[in-house]
């Protein structure tokens, strides 16, 4: 197994362990243009980068990471993002962040190609 998370130490070991797991059984599914939404500083960029032909990140300025975005947007509100925009959309431990998690999750849906992947995750 390859080792995705650039943050793996030993109290989040295991976590990191289970969610680069599971990426890789998804790899098969991120393709073309992959949206990470909520990306924080990006610690899947490698990954994502490897397999999909273009990748975007967003992330709202009040971010607890450091911001180095693509795109800077609240995920509670409408995205600044065309419809039919992505192939894959990903959002990993964000969601349970969200004040309207339906707005987004409907937004997601509204930003996805017909026929695209939407890989959700949370702890």
């Amino acid at each position: 197994m390859r080792t995705h998370h650039p943050n793996r130490r030993g109290h989040n070991w295991l976590v990191y362990c289970a969610m680069d797991q599971w990426l890789e059984r998804c790899s098969t599914l991120i393709r073309g243009h992959v949206l990470d939404l909520g990306a924080g500083e990006a610690p899947y960029w490698a990954f994502l980068t490897s397999l999909g032909d273009r990748y975007t990140t967003v992330d709202w300025a009040s971010s607890q990471h450091r911001i180095d975005v693509d795109i800077v947007a609240d995920l509670n509100q409408p995205l600044p993002i065309p419809s039919g925009e992505a192939n894959t959309v990903i959002c990993l431990s964000v969601l349970e962040h969200l004040r309207r998690p339906e707005a987004f999750l409907s937004e997601a849906g509204r930003v996805l190609r017909p026929g695209g992947t939407l890989l959700l995750q949370v702890p």
